[in-house]
């Protein structure tokens, strides 16, 4: 099965191998017959993401993989290839043989092995290994999505960088929602929780052939907790709850559901129109320049490359469907300059540089309010975040921010 059952050292001491010229150095030593396959090119890089097994099939067996930051440090824990795992960012290869365990009597000898040696930035690999090439096992599981399936075990951070939460509910208009009176028995309703409100008025302004022109004020209800960390927004067309101090998943979605049950008892919202939950994350000083080390390689981006110490502004922007659910989610992730924010909404700027994740899943489509229905789907979308957070992320993101696995 080519299984990493078994792992022996071929060589007694490290090589003293700087960085710069190791291409070169590399392939003078090894030269013929290993092929040479560098994944820095966008279309070999697709490839070996893509179709994995066929890429190493195709690549025969001995070859130089070189550039693997590129690609190779995120599914290397998916091939099993733990130990390099684990290594992968030593400045000085560490090669390894993994040996395939005995075949069972009676079954045919489909042993194998790959030798690697490996630096950061490149794995040479060469052996054979009949079920890979054979019957193309997949060592690599390119269905591997943050996207489906059962969500991963918590892991709790003593320090985690999660600057803001937020729960929001968008329903067609309630024009009642403005008035006081209206909404008195909703605050009595929460106010041992959140006793201070505040009313906020807002205007927009619409651009047309004759210039700018403003449209009515429009009303929301600000409720807050004694300390200002937990806040209710109560609007003509939506509801949110949002949080500066997130403790767990469990005592979010059950505030939630509590002032849920006070928007249908005393709003009564016939319908819901759109229901999504964000986290975002923020990542500031020594953290930062670590950044590689924290997240995995296709989203650190340019920042894995010689080019960040000179980048100022850069936010990716994904949408994804989500398939069990027909949700979708917006994952936006990047660097931003001293005093600068992408959403002032949700995203307060702040004295320094930093590195965003913003991670938003919704479902947009009219449906009966009903707090139960809500509270579940709140729950399974912010499985789903927590899911594509820990797909980001990398041990060393753990260690950092105090996680304790």
């Amino acid at each position: 099965t080519c299984g990493p059952e078994k792992w022996e050292s071929s060589r007694s001491a490290p090589w003293d191998l700087d960085p710069t010229g190791k291409t070169t150095l590399l392939r003078e030593d090894f030269g013929d017959p290993h092929s040479y396959v560098s994944l820095e090119r966008p279309d070999v890089h697709d490839v070996a993401r893509d179709d994995p097994v066929g890429f190493l099939a195709d690549a025969g067996e001995r070859v130089i993989l070189d550039e693997i930051q590129y690609s190779a440090a995120a599914s290397a824990r998916r091939r099993g290839i733990s130990a390099w795992a684990d290594r992968r960012r030593r400045p000085t290869p560490s090669p390894a043989r993994r040996v395939s365990p005995e075949p069972a009597v009676g079954q045919p000898d489909r042993r194998g092995y790959f030798t690697l040696l490996f630096t950061s930035h490149t794995l040479i690999l060469f052996g054979t290994c009949p079920a890979l090439m054979e019957d193309r096992i997949n060592l690599v599981d390119a269905t591997e999505t943050p996207l489906e399936g059962p969500p991963p075990a918590e892991v709790p951070l003593e320090n985690a960088p999660l600057v803001r939460v937020i729960a929001q509910v968008r329903y067609p208009l309630i024009a009642s929602v403005e008035n006081r009176s209206f909404i008195g028995p909703f605050q009595e309703a929460i106010r041992d929780d959140y006793p201070t409100l505040r009313p906020e008025e807002s205007r927009s302004v619409m651009l047309g052939p004759k210039g700018a022109v403003s449209t009515r004020a429009n009303v929301s209800w600000r409720f807050s907790d004694a300390t200002q960390t937990w806040r209710v927004t109560l609007a003509p067309e939506f509801f949110a709850l949002e949080t500066w101090r997130y403790t767990s998943r469990d005592d979010f979605l059950a505030r939630l559901r509590r002032v849920l049950t006070a928007l249908d008892e005393h709003v009564n919202p016939r319908t819901i129109d759109r229901l999504g939950m964000r986290y975002i994350d923020r990542i500031l000083g020594e953290n930062l320049r670590a950044l590689p080390r924290l997240v995995r390689p296709e989203v650190a981006g340019i920042m894995a490359t010689p080019l960040a110490g000179e980048a100022h502004h850069m936010i990716a922007e994904n949408l994804f469907r989500l398939p069990e659910s027909g949700s979708q989610l917006m994952a936006r992730w990047g660097r931003l300059p001293a005093r600068s924010t992408v959403d002032p909404a949700a995203i307060d700027p702040v004295d320094e540089p930093s590195w965003i994740l913003d991670i938003d899943a919704f479902l947009q489509e009219t449906g009966v309010f009903h707090v139960e229905t809500i509270g579940s789907q709140a729950r399974a979308l912010a499985e789903r975040i927590y899911s594509f957070f820990r797909w980001v992320v990398t041990d060393e993101f753990d260690r950092r921010y105090g996680g304790n696995s």
